[in-house]
């Protein structure tokens, strides 16, 4: 079951690029959008779930600087509906930057080993559990 959102955003997305290819090939930047964003909320639901921490310890900070593309890639697909085709401008790419400072940010932990990600990953998903109940009146 807690995959059943990543298949579905998938079904959803060849949906939409199937259905409105032929009208704005811009189309591709909000599945693109969609797909992070569905991503982004699978990393989520897996801080309360222990049983993934492998897969959390890749999802949790490798994929952040795809994440902060989301923006831009919005502002791309609505300009490429203002304009009727793709939109690749040079002025734009300046949204990105952002995203590339958060991958500088990150080389550290790229280049720290699995194991370690991994072990970095165990006490975050046991925090989440603790932290709602402390919330809770």
């Amino acid at each position: 079951m807690l995959f059943l959102s990543l298949l579905l955003t998938f079904i959803v997305a060849v949906i939409l690029l199937i259905h409105h290819w032929s009208r704005n090939k811009g189309i591709v930047y909000l599945v693109v959008t969609i797909i992070f964003y569905s991503l982004r909320q699978f990393t989520y639901l897996l801080l309360n779930n222990e049983a993934h921490g492998k897969l959390l310890s890749i999802l949790f900070l490798h994929f952040d600087p795809l994440f902060f593309l989301m923006g831009p890639f919005i502002l791309y697909y609505l300009k490429s509906l203002i304009r009727g085709k793709l939109v690749a401008d040079r002025y734009l790419l300046l949204h990105t930057l952002p995203a590339v400072l958060v991958f500088i940010n990150l080389l550290p932990y790229y280049a720290s080993p699995f194991a370690a990600k991994v072990i970095e990953m165990t006490p975050v998903q046991g925090l989440v559990p603790f932290l709602s109940n402390i919330a809770e009146p």
